[in-house]
């Protein structure tokens, strides 16, 4: 199985300003009470291994988050059904905020660091694992910038979005025609803000032909910034992380929808820059001592040296899985 370890540099405010991501986050918060409020909700299990056994671990804008003792999987216990989240990402206040103030000053860094190493990710999996045409779906997407973006790719011969999440178009590229068989489906951070992980995975599964490859990314509570941070990392709050697997979660999940999993990477880069930052920001945060003096004795040179290290041990926080349908 592939690990692949990514060396590249940047900091997590240069895809998301802070005083932005800020104001983001405020308004997810009054969203999100309202969406709880108005909608019935359900218990859940475990996404990832299923498990019934969790222990509470803490409360983001009022919704509890457990941790599972079998996987160490992070989620929300009561949800919200697949239809009320879906109408948060079309027409929320917060999204919209998200789409015209947060998005859209950086969509150039963006695409040069996200987009742009996704594009070609698909592309040499699509060359590598499929014969003849490759027929692209992202399932579930919040928005169609990424699918735009591989319509003019080469490799490819359709590329659209299936089951959006956003407003206005579908996500069709000139190219796209719905009767090819799909032989490439992406579940880009799709899983982490489903409700029910197990019928969106096997949707996946379902849509692709015999022998198709499923590219997924998430965020992960094995991660290192995750871990050490925990009920303090600002990035972990309901809708957009509903569900925070562990890499040993994320097997247990693929495995029982029947994916041969042939890569499985954590090549983030911002680990280490997330939990500096809240080091700097806030001196007396929970931060472990070994934590506190790689940051405050140590030079530069030994925290690139510790973000490889996440990657190459899967201990980053950000993980991805390309995976063939048996």
């Amino acid at each position: 199985m592939r690990n692949v370890v990514i060396f590249d540099e940047y900091r997590e405010r240069d895809i998301k300003p802070a005083a932005a991501l800020e104001r983001y986050i405020e308004l997810v918060g009054r969203d999100v009470k309202s969406m709880m409020a108005g909608t019935k909700l359900r218990e859940v299990d475990c996404p990832g291994c299923q498990s019934a056994d969790r222990t509470p671990a803490f409360f983001r804008f009022g919704c509890e988050y457990s941790e599972c003792g079998g996987c160490g999987t992070l989620y929300v216990t009561l949800r919200p059904d697949d239809a009320a989240l879906r109408a948060f990402y079309v027409d929320s206040p917060a999204r919209r905020y998200w789409r015209n103030e947060l998005a859209a000053p950086v969509s150039n860094v963006r695409t040069d660091k996200v987009l742009k190493p996704r594009s070609a990710w698909v592309t040499d999996s699509a060359a590598e694992y499929i014969e003849g045409p490759a027929h692209f779906v992202e399932l579930r997407a919040t928005d169609d910038t990424f699918v735009r973006a591989l319509s003019a790719t080469d490799g490819l011969a359709s590329a659209r979005v299936v089951e959006p999440w956003f407003g206005g178009t579908n996500g069709e590229s000139e190219r796209g025609k719905r009767g090819d068989p799909v032989n490439v489906v992406a579940l880009f951070e799709s899983i982490d803000r489903a409700s029910d992980v197990d019928a969106l995975v096997a949707s996946a599964r379902e849509m692709l032909a015999p022998g198709g490859i499923c590219l997924l990314t998430s965020i992960l509570a094995s991660g290192f910034d995750v871990q050490v941070l925990w009920e303090k990392a600002a990035n972990i709050f309901p809708p957009d992380r509903l569900n925070v697997l562990t890499v040993e979660g994320v097997r247990s999940l693929v495995s029982r929808h029947g994916f041969e999993i042939t890569e499985l990477s954590t090549p983030g880069v911002l680990d280490v820059d997330i939990v500096e930052r809240v080091r700097t920001e806030s001196p007396d945060a929970p931060i472990p001592r070994l934590v506190r003096y790689l940051f405050d004795r140590r030079g530069p040179e030994l925290r690139g040296n510790l973000q490889e290290f996440l990657q190459a041990n899967l201990l980053s926080s950000f993980g991805r899985v390309l995976m063939r349908r048996r």
